[in-house]
């Protein structure tokens, strides 16, 4: 099963691990970024961000059944973690993003996903490096 992962890393000598530090783990964080955060829309996710800890970029993932089956919520969390593994690097060190899908998993086309992502995240590094 080859997934659809076009990410070149910048320079080999970068850490990619998706260490506990690199997670939102607890719901008040979860809801303090949905809640206390703004919102950045993409054709398939609803990304809510906002600056916090200081240490690097952090992540969390919510898809609620209405998504799909267990392994179709687990495939979508894979493919953003990679996705974030990713651009980790390039992101403020003080973000926090919670990455929620706005379709379902037969409304969505996967070979759009990863792109659309990539791009989205891109676009919401540039808006918060601007507004520093």
């Amino acid at each position: 099963m080859g997934l659809l992962f076009h990410l070149k890393p910048v320079n080999c000598s970068l850490d990619f691990s998706y260490l506990k530090s690199h997670r939102l783990l607890k719901r008040s964080e979860f809801k303090r970024v949905s809640f206390q955060g703004k919102r950045f829309f993409s054709k398939y996710c609803c990304i809510h961000y906002q600056h916090g800890n200081p240490s690097s970029a952090r992540l969390g993932i919510t898809v609620t059944k209405k998504f799909g089956s267990a392994p179709e919520r687990n495939a979508f969390k894979r493919k953003i973690r990679e996705i974030f593994r990713h651009k980790r690097a390039s992101l403020p060190s003080t973000l926090e993003l919670n990455i929620r899908p706005i379709l379902s998993k037969k409304q969505m086309d996967w070979t759009y996903f990863t792109q659309d992502i990539t791009t989205a995240l891109s676009q919401l590094e540039a808006n918060t490096i601007r507004k520093k």
